[in-house]
């Protein structure tokens, strides 16, 4: 189930889930796409086009804010009139690998953008995918030495290293020119060009690793009538934070040897 909530003074949360939500309930299953919660959002705006911004607050069924939540808008071009081009030279996208972690978890990126995986660590890491929206590998490797790896498929993917089992980042590929990650603190703000047709329905798409790569709740939802303001979306999830990583198992015996070694 699930629980959405508007930073709209003076309206009460009831009026858009009796009045609003009601007529698109029977339509919660009605699409899968990309392994994507998606909300469709409704805003009031002026005949001329303007800039707006969205925060999105995103919480678990416990109310606690999860971080790493992928975010997109759909059909909105950005603000200012420039979304992030693949091909744009200065547009350099790196997921680095930081103390046997991917650096950051979890990233949205453009179709047709290439990626690079430097490896800031003192051990060689071998980068992996068996996802459909892009198989790839990339093997041992130090530094700065693997290729860039072209994305050119929309969908979710998912990584990990086939040396040290625990890590795991994922990619959400878009075509779309609005798009970000929650923080720490489970926000995202999207900035975006405002639709100069009123009420023009806005589409939302999130995405966490908890609610699967493939299969997940999608519904329909009408929020806030407004052109910028704050939303609040509960996840049907239980948050569990990433642990932290633990050492390899070579390196937790070689540790055990010296240890039993030193005490000869």
């Amino acid at each position: 189930m699930l629980s959405f909530n508007t930073g709209v003074s003076g309206i009460p949360l009831t009026h858009f889930t009796s009045a609003i939500f009601k007529p698109y309930a029977t339509a919660w299953l009605a699409r899968i796409g990309c392994g994507a919660l998606c909300l469709l959002i409704v805003s009031t705006i002026s005949n001329r086009v303007a800039a707006a911004e969205l925060e999105v607050i995103v919480t678990d069924l416990d109310g606690r804010v999860i971080p790493g939540v992928a975010t997109v808008l759909h059909d909105v071009p950005a603000a200012g009139g420039a979304g992030a081009d693949p091909i744009d030279g200065n547009n350099r996208i790196e997921i680095d690998q930081i103390d046997e972690q991917f650096v950051p978890l979890m990233s949205v990126i453009p179709r047709g953008s290439n990626v690079w995986f430097p490896n800031s660590d003192n051990v060689r890491h071998h980068v992996y995918s068996f996802s459909e929206a892009k198989p790839f590998e990339l093997s041992l490797y130090h530094a700065d030495e693997a290729p860039p790896v072209v994305f050119g498929k929309t969908g979710i993917v998912l990584l990990g290293c086939n040396i040290h089992d625990s890590m795991r980042a994922a990619v959400l590929v878009t075509e779309q020119a609005v798009y970000g990650v929650t923080d720490e603190h489970g926000r995202v703000r999207l900035q975006y060009q405002a639709k100069p047709t009123a009420a023009e329905p806005l589409i939302m798409s999130l995405w966490h690793e908890q609610l699967g790569a493939k299969e997940a709740l999608e519904t329909h939802l009408e929020v806030a009538r407004v052109a910028s303001g704050s939303v609040t979306a509960t996840l049907p999830i239980r948050f569990k934070p990433v642990a932290p990583q633990s050492i390899s198992d070579l390196k937790s015996r070689l540790q055990g040897y010296r240890k039993g070694s030193s005490q000869q």
